[in-house]
Formats: C-alpha cells, sequence, structure tokens
C-alpha cells in the first residue's frame, strides 16, 4: 500500500495527493467512466468529510487545474466538477499500471 500511495504521489507531484483528494479524484473518475455529470454539492457529499472541507479541497483541485467546473445551464446556483482530460489519461495509465503490478505480483 505505501508503494502504491508514492507511485501515485509521481502522477501528481506538484499536488498533495492526500486521502481526501484521492478520494475525491477516484470518484470524479468512476462518474467519468458511467458519464455521469456530478455537481460540487453531490461531490463534497460523497467526500466522507466535512463539507467545508471537502469543498475546501475541490476548490484547490479547481485552482490546480486538475478538476474543471461547469455552471449549470438550467440551475445557476449549482455548478459541475470533472476531471481534466490530461488527469483522465494520467489515472488511466497509474491505474492500468497498478493492475499490471497486481497480475504479476500474484503470478510470481
Amino acid at each position: 500500500m505505501l508503494s502504491i500511495r508514492r507511485r501515485r504521489e509521481t502522477v501528481f507531484p506538484d499536488l498533495d495527493v492526500g486521502d481526501l483528494a484521492w478520494n475525491l479524484l477516484l470518484d470524479l473518475y468512476i462518474h467519468h467512466g458511467v458519464e455521469r455529470r456530478v455537481s460540487i454539492t453531490a461531490l463534497c457529499a460523497t467526500a466522507g468529510a466535512p463539507t467545508s472541507t471537502a469543498l475546501r479541497h475541490v476548490n484547490a483541485l479547481i485552482d490546480s487545474g486538475i478538476f474543471t467546473r461547469e455552471p449549470d445551464p438550467l440551475d445557476r446556483r449549482r455548478a459541475f466538477v470533472r476531471l481534466a482530460p490530461q488527469v483522465i489519461a494520467a489515472l488511466d495509465q497509474f491505474l492500468s499500471d497498478q493492475f499490471q503490478r497486481a497480475q504479476t505480483t500474484l503470478r510470481d
């Protein structure tokens, strides 16, 4: 687990990918895979942290370019968040590498 954590830090070297940020990344990655939009409010609600803490992390990830924010055209009070395309590609590669490592370990 520690080696996986170190490897994930190499995917985002300029970002503190603590557990909360990592959970937010993975949550959005899953939603991307099923082509579902996620509101900032919904993402914060599933973060497993106080809303203010989750919102602070979401805003930091938006500011860093990891997440993108899109206003809801039907409800100006709501905004959606998604992973930036380069982040999706980085996560695809990272998770693929982890899957390959796990398969190799199981065979050895």
